[in-house]
């Protein structure tokens, strides 16, 4: 499976808006992931209308660790991992695709219910990040819960399908802590490490 629901703490009603506030007030450091000409995607400068269609990513901004201590103040945190987590939005359906270098991460949907659509290619394996329907076939389908935490394979190719609109995010990139070597790693062995909350 390439999601799977996690057993964290749930987020509040309180601690989503304080999400959608940030991503608002810190909008100068809000990047746009976007196609390349050799159809991968790259991260183009800082992108001012984020009102387009499109995904965009806020990571490591000036106020992101104070503002990650007043998100997670009532619960008990591993502070070390917070260069890790960022925000995301995206505007609309996003076609199939693979993230940017990372390779597995832990998603907590803000806002914006869609399906979360994972594919395979058909015709084996491909280098490509951006991929048109026709050439893959879904293997799984997802509608994530609010204020839930879930386990996610980026290198699986996935796309949101079924939305208009803004949908928001917090991920918590797990690729290079050094915890785990994968995505099945990760996922057999979460709760055995001590990453994000200490249960």
């Amino acid at each position: 499976m390439n999601a799977i629901k996690l057993n964290w703490p749930r987020l509040t009603v309180r601690e989503h808006q304080l999400i959608i506030n940030e991503l608002k007030t810190q909008s100068d450091y809000v990047y746009k992931i976007v196609k390349s000409e050799s159809n991968k995607l790259t991260i183009a400068a800082i992108e001012n209308d984020v009102k387009k269609s499109g995904y965009y990513h806020l990571h490591n901004w000036p106020n992101q660790n104070c503002f990650l201590q007043e998100l997670f103040q009532n619960y008990n945190v591993t502070s070390k991992y917070f260069k890790n987590i960022t925000i995301q939005k995206s505007i609309n359906e996003l076609p199939p695709h693979t993230d940017v270098n990372r390779k597995f991460t832990i998603i907590n949907v803000v806002c914006g219910i869609a399906d979360t659509v994972f594919y395979n290619y058909k015709f084996g394996e491909s280098l490509k990040k951006i991929f048109l329907k026709e050439d893959l076939f879904e293997i799984e389908r997802y509608k994530f819960e609010p204020y839930t935490w879930y386990a996610f394979c980026n290198s699986t190719i996935h796309g949101v399908e079924n939305y208009f609109g803004e949908r928001i995010s917090l991920t918590f990139d797990l690729t290079d802590i050094g915890t785990f070597e994968n995505y099945k790693d990760f996922i057999d062995n979460i709760y055995k490490k001590e990453i994000l909350f200490k249960i």
